[in-house]
């Protein structure tokens, strides 16, 4: 094993859970989804420069994710949602950039993601959603060994600092459909 993939690897997986406190829309005021013509639409993006110098041997400034959401939540999709215990949203796909320390040395990943959410209620006033599976796959670099790829695409998959926050931003994007409920 060589040890440049060993601490890249450790570098990548602590990088990981650093992502900020809120996950955000960049395309709304208030950071969260927006509907528009019966589009939920969310630019998420999240940066974390928390503590990552120390964490990463001074190596990782930031990490940036970025992926540009699009569901479409029309009368027809929404009631098919409310009759399923499980939502399995679209595959796709979502960046991150690890920014090294010194130089600004960008170093870049790409992964598909195939969410999966878990919800209660059977009509828009009373959804909630309980559970996200990130299902994150296809996930590639140019500068990394493929051994090292599937160890952190595993570790994203169970990572529960992010399961939290996805749940976060799923329901606020529910809070949102209830606005009109009593």
């Amino acid at each position: 094993m060589n040890k440049n993939h060993l601490l890249i690897y450790s570098i990548l997986l602590i990088s990981s859970s650093a992502f900020s406190k809120d996950i955000i829309c960049a395309n709304s005021p208030d950071g969260k989804p927006v509907i528009k013509n019966q589009v939920l639409t969310c630019d998420l993006r999240t940066s974390s420069s928390n503590n990552l110098l120390r964490k990463t041997f001074g190596l990782v400034e930031t990490v940036e994710i970025s992926s540009d959401i699009r569901l479409k939540v029309n009368p027809q999709d929404i009631h098919s949602i409310l009759g399923e215990d499980k939502i399995s949203l679209p595959k796709h796909p979502v960046s991150a950039n690890l920014i090294m320390n010194g130089g600004g040395q960008i170093l870049h990943t790409t992964m598909m993601v195939n969410p999966v959410l878990t919800k209660t209620g059977e009509e828009i006033c009373d959804l909630k959603f309980i559970d996200f599976q990130p299902n994150i796959s296809n996930f590639q670099s140019p500068d990394l060994p493929s051994w090292i790829l599937k160890g952190i695409e595993k570790t994203l998959n169970h990572n529960q600092s992010l399961h939290n926050k996805v749940l976060k931003l799923a329901n606020q994007a529910a809070a949102k459909l209830r606005v009109n409920c009593q």
